[in-house]
């Protein structure tokens, strides 16, 4: 189940549009976007694409080799959509796309286009060699939150997830840095879901996104936004659905 792939989910008539590919954050499984699909199929979105990432992919351009390798990215046009780590993927299999003509819009979830914990010197990844006890998962990803199908949901993919592709893929985030990429993607449609209580990835983050002039949506939630307020992030994506895409691929 935890190999690349894909699933799709189909909601209502059919529609002419844009896929809507789910990349995951760093866990790179798509087990979390349940609640966010669901959230969708109720709002009738045409078409989900959910990619996972292979344990032994343990930085982006591994990441993106397999995606690649796998034809992960369907045909015709694409909206992307990135959980936290997935943000620097995202821009890299976004400038690709929008060279072709396809890409039609970017959705952010808590995510950053470069390093978001400067004060964490790479130094100190070999001393995370276990898996952070239940209170400090739910103190830095939930925030306290207690529902039971979020908790759930996340200690079953971090019981799944080996610590060290976790390792791997903290490293690929300190040395993350693609500010490069945004000019070229200057006027794509993107949406920011800003998790007002995000321990992990602080607000300061956002002003990275300022050349692609984002819609910034922003929540009482902890760093799994969509995990925790799937209905209010759904809303937001399927706003800029209709309201930017729809426009878009008319006019070309």
């Amino acid at each position: 189940a935890l190999a690349p792939g894909m699933s799709a989910l189909e909601s209502g008539e059919s529609q002419p549009g844009a896929t809507l590919v789910l990349l995951p954050g760093m866990h790179g499984t798509g087990h979390l976007f349940g609640p966010l699909i669901t959230a969708l199929g109720i709002r009738q979105v045409t078409r989900i694409v959910t990619v996972s990432y292979p344990f032994s992919a343990g930085d982006y351009v591994a990441v993106e080799a397999v995606i690649d390798k796998a034809q992960l990215i369907p045909e015709g046009e694409i909206v992307l959509l990135a959980e936290s780590f997935a943000g620097p993927l995202a821009l890299r299999l976004a400038l690709r796309l929008h060279t072709a003509r396809r890409l039609r819009g970017l959705v952010f979830a808590g995510s950053f286009i470069r390093s978001p914990l400067a004060y964490l010197s790479p130094r100190l990844i070999p001393l995370w060699t276990i898996r952070p006890p239940r209170w400090l998962l739910k103190k830095i990803l939930l925030n306290g939150c207690t529902e039971p199908m979020s908790l759930s949901l996340l200690e079953q993919v971090l019981h799944l997830v080996p610590p060290a592709t976790l390792l791997n893929r903290l490293r690929a985030v300190l040395g993350c840095d693609e500010r490069a990429t945004l000019p070229a993607l200057a006027g794509v449609p993107t949406i920011y879901l800003h998790a007002q209580q995000d321990r992990l990835v602080g607000a300061h983050v956002i002003a990275d996104f300022a050349a692609l002039h984002p819609l910034i949506v922003t929540l009482a939630a902890p760093h799994l936004i969509l995990l925790t307020r799937p209905g209010e992030c759904a809303q937001a994506i399927v706003e800029m659905l209709g309201s930017h895409l729809t426009d878009s691929i008319q006019s070309r």
